[in-house]
């Protein structure tokens, strides 16, 4: 029997009132050339009961119970190990495509040899289907086409990177960049969007073809937890260029600007931490800010948003509105 074409990796965790609509997006593709491989971790609110559903009645869906939660970076890889496809695609369990998200995404890297990875334009949803008040933040506009790899990787560098649920990946790349690194579980993704576009070109897929889900305010744990990715994204930065990527004045110039990102990212959590009412997260984003990067216009920044954050109570409501309304003098900055 032939291998299936792509291989679709859904790692899963207590999403039972959205895989079902994660795995239908799949079945639905106009390719069906496809196997899907089901990771859970841990789950305890019913969604291993879906995800056996779905594999007893379609033969190309398997489904695996991790023992307890291993956590994201072992269902990846585990999901890398097994897979049979000349493509493979991550999707988280709760984020969905539309019908022609693997043919036009193939259809581009089979006309573009040297990309080992494809990524299309996304829309963000909320816990209803419908669109979010956050907009999405699409690498780039214009045209399907060819990315190269020095375009890509300044691209992720000094931007957002696109959601998983947007990417398709060669096997070929990840037989030249390796797995993910379990060292990394917040920045997993991120990493390997870097080792790859290190590599390898990118091609852009035009159409709107995948959808992200964003759910409601982020509570205190959550903003914390932001901090621990933060950490991790700075560290694997620093392990990144000093191993992976060869030393070169353009790549320390690189280095350096996606420590700056990180610690504008860590500043934006903090703003956002006030408008929440939230003034000790965004004391504790300003530290992070000014750990990562030695930036003096940072640290004049962290200072700023520290003083603001005592008058929180106060200043929650201005901040609200200020971000409702996109931070429009701040964009022009480029700091938010």
């Amino acid at each position: 029997m032939a291998p299936p074409l792509v291989s679709v990796i859904v790692p899963s965790r207590n999403k039972a009132a959205y895989i079902g609509r994660t795995l239908d997006s799949v079945l639905a593709q106009d390719l069906q050339d496809f196997e899907i491989l089901i990771y859970d971790n841990g789950s305890k609110d019913g969604t291993q009961e879906v995800a056996a559903r779905y594999s007893k009645k379609d033969k190309r869906i398997s489904f695996t119970q991790n023992k307890g939660d291993e956590g994201l970076v072992f269902s990846l890889n585990s999901g890398l190990k097994a897979s049979k496809g000349r493509y493979i695609a991550v999707l988280h369990c709760d984020d969905v495509w539309e019908p022609n998200f693997l043919s036009s995404s193939i259809a581009l890297l089979q006309a573009n040899p040297s990309a080992g990875i494809s990524f299309c334009r996304y829309r963000n949803i909320n816990e209803q289907d419908g669109p979010h008040k956050v907009a999405a933040r699409n690498l780039l506009d214009g045209p399907s086409r060819l990315v190269p790899s020095e375009e890509l990787f300044a691209h992720y560098v000094r931007r957002d990177f696109s959601p998983v649920c947007s990417i398709l990946t060669t096997r070929e790349a990840h037989e030249k960049c390796g797995g993910y690194d379990p060292q990394y579980p917040g920045p997993c993704d991120y990493q390997m969007w870097l080792k790859i576009a290190s590599r390898m070109d990118g091609v852009y897929n035009a159409a709107t073809t995948s959808s992200y889900r964003i759910y409601g305010e982020n509570d205190s744990n959550a903003m914390i937890d932001a901090n621990v990715i933060l950490i991790e994204q700075y560290s694997m930065v620093l392990k990144l260029f000093g191993s992976f990527i060869p030393p070169s004045p353009a790549r320390e110039r690189q280095k350096r600007a996606m420590l700056r990102n990180t610690s504008l990212s860590s500043l934006r959590q903090a703003l956002q931490a006030i408008a929440q009412n939230k003034g000790g997260v965004a004391r504790s984003k300003c530290g992070v800010a000014v750990a990562v990067y030695g930036g003096l216009p940072e640290h004049f920044a962290a200072v700023g948003i520290y003083f603001l954050s005592l008058f929180t109570p106060i200043l929650a409501p201005v901040m609200r509105l200020l971000i409702r309304g996109g931070l429009p003098m701040l964009k022009k900055t480029g700091f938010y």
